[in-house]
């Protein structure tokens, strides 16, 4: 996906990426994205190195919680 793809799916309020399109994406359980650690790993991952080039907002630290 592109930066621009990213950006089209992010969850404002939180500043992540939305779940709920992850899932629809990916053709994923919300189990899967919720409870699977090698998927909410992959997750945490893809959103540091989206936040280290820019393309999602810095943490803040309402959302580090």
């Amino acid at each position: 996906m592109s930066d621009d793809d990213f950006l089209n799916i992010v969850y404002a309020p939180t500043g992540g990426l939305n779940k709920q399109e992850i899932k629809k994406l990916l053709g994923l359980s919300y189990q899967a994205i919720k409870k699977n650690a090698g998927v909410v790993s992959a997750l945490k991952e893809l959103e540091s190195e989206l936040r280290e080039s820019g393309v999602l907002p810095p943490l803040t630290e309402r959302t580090q919680k």
